[in-house]
């Protein structure tokens, strides 16, 4: 194979290869979106570089289809997620969208949220657990609390 100069190459598909011609990565545009994806030995999408709603997100993958980890920005907050093996969504951690307060879900098989650990938009924190009907129950909950009034003697 011979080597290409070139200042600038236009195209709608990138396809790199290994010396024996198997696909290793493709550049290409996904509902025009760019998208960039790294290949095992099997074809399979490991790794993947993407915008998407004009969020960069950055996706590991077990090749067997399912996503394993995803880490982007949703709402312009840093967000990363973790999936099972059948492709649900089990744990989030990501930053809320109004002020940036800490946030960890995590979800059910269903992708139902289960328990979490939350920060209010004030600053409490709070621990909470769902059951499987959906009722919440408050496992902890701190509230400011008023200093101790001060001895007129």
């Amino acid at each position: 194979m011979s080597d290409v100069t070139a200042t600038s190459v236009t195209a709608e598909r990138f396809r790199l290869i290994d010396q024996a011609g198997e696909l290793k990565a493709i550049m290409k545009t996904k509902q025009n979106e760019p998208v960039l994806q790294f290949m095992d030995d099997e074809h399979q999408v490991r790794f993947e570089v993407k915008l998407e709603n004009d969020w960069p997100i950055l996706t590991m993958s077990s090749g067997d289809d399912q996503t394993e980890i995803q880490f982007g920005m949703v709402d312009g907050k840093p967000s990363l997620f973790f999936n099972d093996g059948k492709g649900a969504m089990r744990m989030g951690i990501a930053l809320s969208k109004p002020d940036g307060a800490p946030r960890l879900v995590i979800l059910d098989q269903h992708e139902q949220p289960r328990f979490a650990l939350v920060q209010d938009t004030d600053g409490t924190p709070r621990v909470i657990a769902t059951d499987q009907v959906g009722g919440k129950y408050k496992l902890m909950w701190f509230a400011a609390q008023k200093p101790p009034a001060s001895n007129p003697d």
